[in-house]
């Protein structure tokens, strides 16, 4: 199995100022809304999940620099941030800094494949536009490592084959600037269906997004899923 993360390429495209995205993907939120805890106030939340505590843990893997993990901070829950790139990690900790200091400590640096938590250590895991910008049996890996260690649910998103891209091939290694010597990933269902095929995961949410400009200049598509384990927290 090729376990090259591109780790050096992450650092130089992190190191060049891309995707310093400050603020959480809409669906993101709609995920914590709907599955996990819906916020009803200024500081008022009803759980959707039964049980759940302030010291519930979640898992911002693949954080980059931290915007998911402080939104998951702000729902609540013992949040942690986990990514491949020490330049990530050491921004994420200068934005939880303006933003939620308490974070500091819950940035971590990782292997990419293992995730050095106990069983079922998280609730939830949050995984947006990272399993996607690997090797695919890489990604598999993960998933696996994923059903580990969560008890209930996994968010991920994935670039769709309908990404004008695409047409390069089900997977690539980036050739433009931005990225430049990562790898880019394409999924349609069979590849989804593939990717969790040796898990107790069943996919309980779904949408595929396709975005197109009206003058044809782009098309760019990605699913977003709720992977729930089987056996895990009811609602």
């Amino acid at each position: 199995m090729n376990c090259d993360l591109r780790k050096d390429n992450w650092e130089q495209s992190y190191g060049r100022g891309e995707n310093f995205i400050f603020f959480p993907k809409e669906e993101v939120v709609k995920f914590v809304n709907r599955f996990v805890r819906k916020r009803t106030g200024i500081n008022q939340y009803n759980d959707i999940l039964p049980d759940l505590k302030s010291s519930s843990r979640a898992l911002d893997y693949g954080c980059g620099i931290g915007r998911n993990t402080i939104l998951l901070k702000e729902f609540g829950f013992d949040a942690y941030g986990m990514d491949i790139s020490e330049t990530s990690i050491r921004n994420a900790v200068m934005l939880a800094e303006t933003f939620s200091p308490e974070l500091r400590p819950q940035f971590e640096l990782c292997s990419g494949t293992e995730i050095p938590c106990k069983d079922s250590f998280f609730e939830f895991i949050v995984c947006e536009s990272v399993l996607d910008s690997m090797f695919f049996e890489v990604a598999k890996k993960i998933v696996k490592e994923f059903e580990r260690v969560v008890r209930t649910y996994v968010f991920i998103s994935l670039v769709s084959t309908e990404d004008a891209n695409s047409e390069k091939g089900k997977e690539e290694i980036v050739s433009t600037s931005h990225e430049k010597g990562t790898v880019q990933s394409y999924f349609d269902l069979k590849k989804i269906n593939e990717l969790i095929s040796d898990t107790c995961f069943d996919i309980v949410w779904d949408e595929h997004h396709i975005h197109k400009s009206v003058t044809g200049k782009y098309s760019r598509g990605r699913y977003y899923l709720v992977l729930k384990k089987s056996g895990g927290n009811e609602q």
